[in-house]
């Protein structure tokens, strides 16, 4: 019985530790175009955008819509996405969950990061 435990214990913990594979980014003082430029470069969709929630001009900063950009160029270019104060962007999928952070900027310079989580099927391709 004892043995049935430690294994039960030491498999919690290992499961525990996996939680995200995702590296802690730090994105606090980084300007549009870098956060574009590491967009860019960054995994893309299966049609090779990738995906930046902003708001669009007229709607309440905290309703935030989906748009798909190929380059940062494309981002940058868009004038919703530069006004909007926030942009949720860097998509990735880790043990059934998606991650991603929102970014207020301020000056153009990012002044807080939150990190959101959603179930996979929120965000699958098809």
């Amino acid at each position: 019985m004892r043995g049935v435990v430690f294994l039960f214990l030491v498999l919690s913990a290992g499961l525990l530790c996996s939680g995200c594979s995702c590296p802690d980014e730090d994105f606090i003082g980084k300007s549009r175009s870098q956060i574009a430029g590491m967009l860019e470069k960054a995994p893309k969709l299966k049609d090779g955008s990738f995906r930046v929630l902003y708001s669009l001009p007229g709607c309440p900063d905290s309703t935030l819509v989906h748009h798909f950009h190929r380059n940062k160029e494309s981002l940058l270019n868009s004038n919703a996405a530069m006004l909007s104060p926030q942009w949720q962007c860097f998509f990735h999928e880790d043990v059934g969950i998606w991650h991603s952070y929102r970014l207020t900027f301020d000056g153009g310079r990012v002044v807080r990061q939150e990190e959101h989580r959603q179930p996979h099927w929120v965000y699958a391709e098809p």
